[in-house]
């Protein structure tokens, strides 16, 4: 199903909550964009994630991230997820999470510390916009995630 919907996150860098403004957008079931800015002064950070897959093939995640003001750089890169580990129509929330965590670490690159809230709204919203799990049966779960995570990185699935 394809849609957008903004996300409503709780952000702290640095431990002072910041503004921030994301958004989700499923261009089709095998599809997800997911967009991130943190317009603070000090920050002024901008963070794009697109996701690309299918269950029976490899998906594809590609990173845009820069800060005009916290040190003045950008990172831009793609990262292939073996068959299995990034269910991109199933679970939306796993490139949620995926997207967050980068730009956690692109953030911990300029030395600022990120943390956020994901709550159930949030979730709800993903799910909302991206068909059901392709396993008949499988439960969806919902949770509550705080970043930093120690889980979140390569190889990381739910």
């Amino acid at each position: 199903m394809a849609g957008s919907r903004n996300i409503r996150l709780a952000v702290r860098v640095d431990g002072v909550r910041e503004a921030c403004g994301t958004g989700f957008t499923s261009l089709c079931d095998r599809s997800v964009v997911l967009h991130t800015t943190l317009p603070a002064a000090r920050l002024q950070v901008a963070s794009t994630s697109e996701y690309l897959g299918h269950q029976d093939c490899s998906a594809r995640a590609s990173h845009l991230i820069s800060a005009a003001r916290a040190g003045g750089r950008a990172a831009a890169y793609s990262i292939e997820h073996p068959p299995g580990t990034l269910d991109v129509r199933g679970t939306p929330r796993a490139c949620l999470y995926d997207h967050l965590h980068r730009l956690q670490a692109f953030l911990e690159d300029l030395g600022h510390a990120l943390a956020v809230e994901v709550g159930d709204d949030a979730l709800e919203a993903l799910e909302g916009l991206t068909a059901p799990s392709s396993e008949p049966g499988r439960p969806q779960q919902r949770v509550r995630a705080l970043l930093p995570l120690a889980l979140l990185g390569a190889g990381w699935h739910l």
